[in-house]
């Protein structure tokens, strides 16, 4: 059992997602950090330019990916082959 169960009398369901959480935490804090040090010696322009070419990437990446499954004939499958059966949509309420 976790310590969070045990020793704080936590919940299971909440244990779990304290234990998901708090690396992302810790992430998302070292990764401030080092984000801050590389921007105080990266010009502006620079940084955009990174920036902008990122986005292409993944652009081109999204593209790629939607054309080999487009060309698969996958679109929205199951593992075993099955369609999706998607709910219907609704606007406004």
């Amino acid at each position: 059992m976790p310590a969070l169960v045990l020793a704080l009398g936590f919940a299971m369901p909440v244990a779990v997602g304290t234990s998901l959480v708090v690396p992302f935490i810790l992430a998302a804090v070292v990764g401030s950090l080092v984000g801050k040090r590389v921007a105080d010696r990266v010009t502006g322009a620079a940084l955009t330019r990174v920036f902008a070419t990122l986005l292409v990437l993944v652009a081109a990446y999204v593209t790629v990916r939607a054309g080999s499954t487009a060309r698969a004939g996958a679109g929205l499958r199951t593992r075993r082959g099955e369609r999706h059966r998607l709910p219907p949509v609704t606007l406004g309420g």
